[in-house]
């Protein structure tokens, strides 16, 4: 979600066309669902990073 968040974004417009008449493979995300999808993916992978520190200082201290 970090590095192609186009992409990404462009999957979930693609799953919320599902059942309505709009072809899916011409949906394209807007550009402030890209800006949130980067956001997300920013605060998940800072998560993850703190969460790997929390893990490996439990471990060197034993």
């Amino acid at each position: 979600m970090l590095v192609k968040p186009r992409q990404s974004a462009r999957v979930l417009e693609q799953l919320n066309a599902i059942g309505s008449k709009r072809n899916l493979r011409t949906v394209e995300p807007t550009d402030w669902n890209v800006t949130l999808t980067r956001a997300v993916g920013g605060f998940i992978f800072l998560m993850g990073v703190a969460f790997l520190l929390l893990v490996l200082a439990r471990v060197g201290g034993g």
